[in-house]
């Protein structure tokens, strides 16, 4: 069966909290124990319109490919304990930029061994 938000009561909540937070142009950090939280997050942002794009980056959401959808390393990043201590380094400074895309952080409690 498909996945629909519909289907799920606390991810309900936490969409409303991202919405409000985008609504706020603040970005949105979501932890979880478990990977499997994260690909249902994952799959069910992937039906969700993006977040409006900061003054300034309109031209970074003009790809022909979009389908109106979060993309994964231009709207949010994801990391768990499978990804490299560089490559996460990496993704938090692009979330940290003021003039990046990314607006989420998906994290594990677990990566980098620290859980």
């Amino acid at each position: 069966l498909p996945l629909q938000l519909e289907d799920c009561t606390k991810i309900q909540v936490l969409f409303e909290i991202v919405a409000h937070a985008m609504g706020l142009g603040e970005k949105v950090i979501v932890f979880s124990n478990y990977k499997s939280t994260l690909d249902v997050i994952s799959l069910l942002l992937h039906n969700l319109p993006p977040p409006l794009p900061v003054e300034g980056q309109d031209d970074k959401y003009n790809d022909e490919d979009d389908d109106g959808s979060w993309k994964l390393d231009r709207d949010y990043v994801r990391f768990d304990g499978e990804v490299s201590a560089h490559k996460r380094q990496k993704m938090m400074d692009e979330f940290n930029d003021p003039n990046s895309t990314v607006r989420m952080v998906l994290i594990t409690m677990k990566a980098g061994g620290l859980g």
